[in-house]
């Protein structure tokens, strides 16, 4: 939603990143979610993203993007990639069920 301006809903968990040094540890999760109603992209720049919209693989691979790390990850999904479910997420100490 900070980088959209789109409310998501969730649907899976595609990776979890966890990192780790002496000094910090990082974890990352990336979901798999799709836009919640017809709210279109945000169309300004600020503090969270220069631009939003809606682009193809094909469409992707020809912005300049920071990183290829979307792309990998839709490029999997679009591959038929595992998307896990979002139960595998808890509070520390939740109880199982």
């Amino acid at each position: 939603m900070e980088e959209a301006g789109i409310k998501p809903r969730l649907d899976g968990i595609v990776r979890f990143e966890h990192q780790a040094t002496l000094r910090r540890s990082r974890l990352r999760v990336v979901f798999a979610a799709v836009p919640e109603g017809s709210t279109k992209p945000k169309a300004f720049a600020d503090q969270h993203s220069l631009e939003a919209g809606w682009f193809t693989l094909e469409e992707m691979r020809q912005l300049d993007l920071r990183g290829s790390e979307v792309i990998e990850f839709c490029a999997y999904l679009e591959r038929g990639g595992a998307i896990a479910s979002l139960d595998l997420l808890s509070a520390e100490g939740a109880p199982l069920e």
